[in-house]
């Protein structure tokens, strides 16, 4: 149970929001099924979920705005992974996981689905690797999104390209009060529109970012 928040409901549009105040605080149920096993250096995890939910709140792009609007959305579908942890430094972990999302556009402002449609996209492969020597760690992780649709609230959904999000992270702790972080994102530099309704919102182009803490 989530309730829509203000701006959600009272923004006039001066930004790129358009509230709805009539917008329906959104409610569900989501059911999983799971199953693990720690095998020597292997962890293995397994899940079935369902879910539905009344209500979901979301944007619709109308011209220049985004409107808020409800929307029912359901998923049923399976994932599993997997953890490796080394005792040479190294760790590994990798997963798989399959689904069906549908949505049903629900807003008398902007537009009604009398149809299930297909929604985000149906498999996901995650990935990762990480290294811990001493005072360093470093950890490398990509997320891959296949069998993807763009989802307009009032027309049929259209497929569009699958996307991969990257970063890498490493932490040096000199010592108990100076520490060291570097981030990476987007490490291959690509141009991936990670919105799932027909308005585009592309990732950063490959970003870093070095930080430092000092703990009193």
């Amino acid at each position: 149970f989530v309730m829509p928040s203000f701006s959600n409901m009272y923004s006039t549009g001066t930004g790129l929001v358009v509230g709805d105040p009539d917008l329906r605080p959104q409610k569900g149920m989501h059911y999983e099924l799971g199953w693990k096993k720690d095998h020597d250096d292997h962890r293995w995890r397994a899940a079935l979920f369902n879910y539905k939910i009344k209500d979901n709140m979301s944007f619709s792009k109308s011209g220049d705005k985004y409107y808020a609007v409800n929307e029912d959305l359901k998923n049923t579908g399976i994932e599993i992974g997997a953890e490796i942890l080394c005792n040479n430094g190294w760790t590994y972990n990798y997963g798989l996981a399959y689904g069906n999302p549908k949505s049903k556009a629900q807003s008398e402002k902007v537009g009604t689905k009398d149809y299930w449609d297909r929604a985000f996209g149906r498999w996901q492969l995650d990935g990762g690797v990480s290294y811990t020597a001493s005072k360093l760690t470093t950890s490398l992780s990509a997320s891959y999104l296949a069998d993807r649709v763009l989802t307009p609230t009032t027309k049929h959904s259209v497929k569009t390209k699958p996307y991969l999000l990257t970063s890498l992270n490493a932490n040096y702790k000199a010592d108990k009060r100076h520490e060291f972080n570097l981030s990476i994102e987007n490490l291959l530099d690509r141009k991936d529109n990670v919105n799932h309704t027909t308005s585009a919102y592309y990732s950063a182009p490959i970003n870093y970012m070095l930080s430092y803490k000092y703990k009193f």
